[in-house]
C-alpha cells in the first residue's frame, strides 16, 4: 500500500491497495487532511502472519481518532474474507476456499449440564437465538429455534473454527419431512468446548447470520409476546411504570404505542437496533398517574420486515395485576 500526498490547494489522498494483483484507488479532495499511519499493524493470511514487507500488506490510517481500513472494498475486489481486529491491531485475510482450524466440541444434554447452563437453556428455549456463555474453563454454545407447532424441527452445530480474530460457528437447521407429531416443540442444541476468549459469531450453513443475543442478556418472565417480540412483567416505580422486553429488530422496523382505554396515545416510539444487533432490549416508561387513573393500558407493537412480512402484538395490562 502506498500513501500519495500532493501539496496543492487541495490534497489528493490516494490509497493504492494491491491484493492478488488487483489495484484499488480512493481519492478524497476538498480540504487539508492530517493523516497519521500507525506502525505495528500485523497481517495474517489464512492463519499465518505475513512477514514485514510482503504483499498483500494494506496499512491503516487514523484521522481524528478514527481507524480507517477499507475492508469491505478489499473483500469485494479480492474475493476473500477480510477482517480487522482492533484489540490486536491485526488484519485477517482468508481465501474463501480455505477453512480455518477446527475447534473440537461436544454436544451435551441440557438436563445433564451444570445447573446454571441447564437453567440458561430452559430460559431461552422459546425464542430463536444463538448465544454463548463461559463458565470456568469451558464455553457453552446454545442455539434455539423457538416454539414450533409440530415435531420434526431440529438444529445442529456442524463446525466450530478459529479464524484468529473470532470463532465462527456453523449451524444447520433441520425441517420436518413426512408426517410429524402435532405438538409444541422447542428444538435446541447445546455444546461445550474449551474456553473461548474472543468474539463468537454464528452463521447457518447457507451463510445466513443467526439472531444472536449478547452474553449479558437475560430473559425475564414474559407476560405477552410473539415469536419476535417479548414483553416482560412491569416494574412499578414511585412516579413511573416501566415496561421492558426484547424485540427481533434485524431487517425489521419495530414501533410501539401505549394507549389509555378511550384511545389517547400516552407514549409511542421506535425500537432501534445498535450496529450488528439482532435482538434489541427496549424500555418504555409511562407516568404512574396515567396508569392509576385507568383500569388498564393497551400496548400495541408493530413489526415490519424488510421482506414484506408484518407482525402485530396487542396486549392490555390491568392495574389490579401490575404491582
Amino acid at each position: 500500500m502506498r500513501l500519495l500526498f500532493r501539496s496543492t490547494t487541495t490534497i489528493l489522498l490516494a490509497l493504492l491497495l494491491l491484493v492478488s494483483g488487483v489495484v484499488y484507488a480512493y481519492a478524497s479532495t476538498g480540504r487539508t487532511l492530517e493523516v497519521t499511519v500507525l506502525p505495528g499493524v500485523k497481517f495474517v493470511m489464512n492463519g499465518k502472519q505475513l512477514p514485514a514487507g510482503n504483499n498483500p500488506q494494506p496499512n491503516h490510517l487514523v484521522y481524528n481518532g478514527n481507524v480507517y481500513v477499507p475492508l469491505q472494498i478489499v473483500e469485494e475486489i479480492s474475493n476473500k474474507y477480510v477482517f480487522w481486529h482492533s484489540g490486536s491491531s491485526t488484519v485477517y485475510v482468508w481465501d474463501k476456499n480455505v477453512q480455518a482450524p477446527a475447534v473440537s466440541f461436544k454436544e451435551i444434554n441440557p438436563e445433564q449440564a451444570l445447573p446454571a447452563v441447564r437453567n440458561w437453556a430452559q430460559q431461552f428455549r422459546s425464542i430463536e437465538t444463538a448465544q454463548s456463555r463461559t463458565i470456568g474453563q469451558k464455553t457453552y454454545l446454545l442455539v434455539t429455534r423457538g416454539e414450533k407447532p409440530t415435531g420434526g424441527y431440529g438444529v445442529a452445530i456442524t463446525r466450530v473454527e478459529d479464524r484468529g480474530h473470532e470463532v465462527l460457528v456453523t449451524v444447520r437447521y433441520i425441517e420436518p419431512s413426512g408426517i410429524v407429531t402435532q405438538a409444541l416443540t422447542y428444538p435446541l442444541t447445546l455444546v461445550e468446548l474449551p474456553k473461548v476468549d474472543k468474539p463468537i459469531r454464528f452463521v447457518r450453513d447457507n451463510g445466513q447470520a443467526l439472531p444472536q443475543l449478547p452474553e449479558t442478556a437475560e430473559l425475564q418472565p414474559v407476560i405477552a409476546g410473539t415469536a419476535n417480540i417479548k414483553l416482560y412483567a412491569l416494574k412499578w416505580g414511585t412516579n413511573e411504570v416501566t415496561l421492558t422486553g426484547i424485540a427481533k429488530t434485524a431487517g425489521a422496523k419495530v414501533s410501539y404505542e401505549v394507549r389509555v382505554p378511550w384511545g389517547n396515545v400516552i407514549s409511542r416510539g421506535t425500537i432501534t437496533a445498535k450496529a450488528g444487533e439482532v435482538w434489541t432490549p427496549f424500555t418504555i416508561t409511562v407516568q404512574r398517574s396515567d396508569f392509576e387513573n385507568n383500569e388498564r393500558l393497551q400496548v400495541n407493537f408493530n413489526r415490519s420486515g424488510g421482506d414484506g412480512s408484518s407482525e402485530r402484538l396487542v396486549t392490555s395490562i390491568y392495574r389490579a395485576f401490575s404491582r
